[in-house]
């Protein structure tokens, strides 16, 4: 979603963003080396791929990547998520100059299946433009579109509240440095 500023991404720059999402999930990204030795013997290869569609939800050729020009771009939330594919078969990733006073001071933001279930259109990822390749950002948002919770909990607050992710194979967290 853009309007001809710096968030009109260039096509290469989403084609190495898809590859580095894909070796984060692969576990292939050299900082594994960093995860704390508690959960060293829990990181392990999930052997998700991500990649661009090759066909449109009609069964035509695409590049998978799509452009809306609009001035929501600078207004980002739920309402700037323009033309999304059937989310049974695709994950939507829209990414955006600015966000809305809703979700001031966010980077991204996923909905889990269960959210986005009953509001269909606007599931998937939908970013910050500079964010399409900083960090893991993405891959995080990711993981939420995946129906994965935080460690800590269902919060933003990573040092405030210790919490669990539902999944058995990660103790309640309090936090991370």
């Amino acid at each position: 979603v853009h309007d001809y500023g710096a968030e009109n991404i260039a096509d290469n720059v989403i084609y190495e963003a898809v590859d580095y999402w894909t070796t984060v999930y692969m576990k292939e990204n050299a900082d594994t080396v960093n995860v704390i030795t508690p959960f060293k013997k829990w990181v392990g290869n999930s052997r998700i791929q991500f990649h661009l569609a090759s066909k449109d939800p009609n069964g035509n050729p695409t590049k998978g990547i799509l452009r809306h020009n609009s001035y929501l771009t600078f207004a980002g939330g739920d309402q700037a998520k323009f033309e999304n594919w059937p989310n049974n078969k695709y994950i939507n990733i829209w990414f955006i100059n600015t966000f809305s006073a809703d979700h001031a001071g966010a980077a991204a933001y996923a909905y889990t299946p269960s959210s986005a279930g009953s509001i269909p259109f606007y599931d998937g990822v939908i970013s910050l433009y500079s964010y399409i390749d900083r960090d893991k950002t993405i891959p995080h948002e990711l993981g939420h579109v995946l129906n994965l919770r935080h460690t800590w909990g269902n919060t933003n607050n990573p040092t405030v509240a210790c919490g669990d992710d539902n999944v058995h194979d990660t103790p309640p967290t309090k936090g991370h440095n």
